[in-house]
């Protein structure tokens, strides 16, 4: 009874081992008939309970997780650059000094302005108001007489004494005199000592925050690294001149590092964040790291006629020879079963339409229906009535000729 096999996940592995037993591939495929007939019709396994994993296997590219570029914060000439490309830098490190004495001369105006303000307080609460009032009794008292010189000049011109001309300068002065004295007496009337000395602390408070924001245009001047990490480009050189918003420098932060991918739309509806993964440098893959998925794209995009979906997997325990823009490779483990009854692809078979084991029973081979579960690399969860641990499960090979001519 000839039986279809099951599709066979990993061919390319069975293919292999038939190339390798036979002494290479072309001289397989010429005498894959006559050899396969020389098989046996097949061998045999015992059913056991293993743990079987599917995965998913998907390439990426290392980058850091914390990456930032550097802009010029005010219009100005580069005067140095402390540091190269590749070069490790630590937090506030200084990397970049630009021409800063245009900045430095606003500073030093604005502390002026603020040592100013700040006597100017100082003055006004010595003086607590008695100034104004000062001024003012003093305008009074000089009103006062320039009235009483007037009277007695209007007198003497009466009596013929004086001129009229030196009657008409002594109102003109107390006409001077007045203006004077009712300007001070409007100030004094309007005087209110708290609020004059909250006027002062208003203008101490806005010279504080002229100073602070000269400060910080001045301290643009220095371009600090933002973050502990490697400088990866510079795109300007001292003597450059560069406008607000220039990109000047940008750092990334080796130590924490984050694989990107794309994953298929199938695939992708097997993941969740959080999802373990582990992780082999293209240049070493014999070596493993272990990540977790940290983002995973809520929409899909189109990519060369596809829908894929972008994931984003932490690595947990990057060594020194894991760096910035390494290819990867790496496995997610997206279904598993412990303790489930599983065989090679190989062993199942398809009769009528339904998948089946070949049990050894005695030496009667018996057809047992199954189910498939989760399906591994090279073994496949199987379940169905009459299927036992410990039976002895036929797996069938005399097709490997066809199967070997069909490649």
């Amino acid at each position: 009874m000839k039986n279809k096999r099951l599709k066979i996940k990993k061919r390319w592995i069975l293919i292999l081992i038939l190339v390798l037993a036979a002494g290479g591939f072309y001289a397989v495929k010429i005498k894959a008939p006559a050899q396969a007939a020389a098989m046996p019709a097949y061998s045999t396994i015992t059913l056991e309970k293993q743990t079987v994993s599917e995965k998913v296997l998907i390439s990426g590219l290392a980058v850091s997780e914390q990456e930032q570029i550097l802009q010029a914060g005010f219009t100005g000439e580069i005067n140095e650059i402390a540091v190269a490309e590749g070069d490790p830098v630590e937090k506030d490190q200084v990397m970049i000094r630009m021409e800063d004495s245009k900045a430095l001369a606003i500073v030093k105006q604005a502390e002026l302005n603020l040592q100013e303000a700040q006597e100017k307080l100082i003055t006004f609460n010595q003086d607590a108001g008695q100034s104004v009032l000062m001024n003012y009794q003093a305008a009074k008292m000089a009103y006062d007489r320039a009235v009483q010189t007037n009277d007695q000049q209007a007198q003497l011109l009466a009596l013929g004494s004086i001129s009229m001309q030196e009657a008409n300068q002594a109102k003109e002065v107390m006409t001077q005199v007045k203006a004077v004295y009712l300007n001070a007496k409007i100030q004094y009337d309007a005087f209110d000592l708290d609020q004059e000395r909250a006027k002062c602390v208003l203008t101490i408070e806005r010279a504080e925050s002229e100073l602070a924001d000269a400060k910080e245009e001045w301290s643009n001047a220095e371009v600090k690294a933002p973050m502990d990490g490697v400088v990866t480009n510079i795109d300007v050189k001292a003597g450059d001149q560069v406008q607000v918003g220039t990109n000047l420098i940008e750092v990334k932060d080796v130590r924490s590092l984050k694989v990107l991918s794309t994953i298929n739309e199938f695939d992708a509806a097997n993941l969740t964040q959080g999802n373990p993964v582990t992780i082999r440098r293209n240049a070493e893959l014999g070596k493993e790291y272990h990540g977790t998925i940290i983002y995973l794209s809520p929409a899909g995009i189109r990519l060369n006629g596809k829908t894929v979906f972008e994931v984003e997997v932490q690595v947990n325990d990057e060594d020194e020879f894991f760096k910035i823009n390494n290819s990867v490779q790496m496995e997610i483990v997206v279904h598993e079963k412990q303790d489930v009854l599983a065989v090679p692809f190989e062993a199942v078979g398809d009769q009528d339409g339904q998948k089946v084991l070949f049990v050894d029973r005695e030496g009667v081979e018996t057809a047992i229906p199954v189910e498939l579960g989760v399906r591994g690399d090279y073994k496949v969860e199987v379940s169905g009535e009459g299927l036992q641990e410990g039976d002895t499960v036929r797996v069938y090979v005399e097709d490997a000729g066809a199967f070997i001519e069909r490649w």
